[in-house]
C-alpha cells in the first residue's frame, strides 16, 4: 500500500463524532403557573381549605379537591384566577375557605403556629395535602377527577341548579365531581 493510499483512506473515514466543548446542564421543569409564587401563608390557607372541604374523605378525596381547583384555573384563569390561592380564596367558590368553618380554622391556626391542638388524624391529613401540593408544584399531581371543575356532596348540598349544565366525571367518597364548561 502506497503512502497515497493511506492518505486517501484516512480522509475517507466517515464523520467522526465531535465532542462538544460545553454541555449545558438540563433545564429544570417549569413550575406550573397555578402553583407559582405562592407564599407559605397562602400554601397554609390552601391546605386548610382542602382539609375543610374533604377532611372526612380518604386521601383521594382531598387530592380531588386540589385537582378541581387546578382544573378551574386551566379552564378559565380570567375568572378563577391565575394560581391556586386566587381560585380557592375566590368568594363563594370553596365553602371550606371560611373562618366560619371550624375545620378550616383548626388547621389554619395549627399551621400558623397559633395552636398545637389537632383532632385525631388531622396531622396525617396535613402531611398528605402538603404532599399533593408539592406534586402540583412539580406538575406531577395526577388528576383523579377526570378534569372536573366542580364538586358537590349530594347528601349535604342545597343548590343543585348548576348540575344539569355539567358533565359528571367521577364520584370520590361522598362527593360527585363535574365538569362545568365556562
Amino acid at each position: 500500500m502506497s503512502l497515497r493510499d493511506l492518505w486517501t483512506r484516512e480522509i475517507t473515514i466517515k464523520n467522526p463524532p465531535i465532542e462538544p466543548l460545553f454541555i449545558a446542564p438540563p433545564k429544570p421543569a417549569p413550575t406550573p403557573r397555578f402553583t407559582s409564587n405562592l407564599t407559605k401563608k397562602q400554601e397554609n390557607r390552601i391546605i386548610a381549605a382542602v382539609i375543610a372541604e374533604a377532611g372526612g374523605e380518604k386521601p383521594e378525596g382531598r387530592q380531588a379537591v386540589l385537582n378541581s381547583a387546578i382544573n378551574l384555573i386551566k379552564t378559565n384563569p380570567r375568572y378563577y384566577g391565575r394560581n391556586l390561592w386566587e381560585a380557592i380564596s375566590k368568594p363563594a367558590q370553596y365553602t371550606g375557605f371560611s373562618l366560619a368553618d371550624p375545620n378550616y380554622v383548626e388547621v389554619k391556626e395549627y399551621l400558623d403556629n397559633k395552636s398545637k391542638k389537632l383532632t385525631a388524624g388531622r396531622a396525617q391529613q396535613i402531611k398528605e395535602v402538603q404532599g399533593f401540593l408539592g406534586l402540583a408544584k412539580k406538575g406531577q399531581l395526577t388528576d383523579v377527577t377526570g378534569g372536573a371543575t366542580h364538586y358537590i356532596n349530594p347528601k349535604k348540598a342545597t343548590d343543585f341548579s348548576w348540575i344539569p349544565k355539567a358533565e359528571k366525571r367521577a364520584t370520590i367518597g361522598e362527593h360527585d365531581f363535574y365538569y362545568l364548561k365556562q
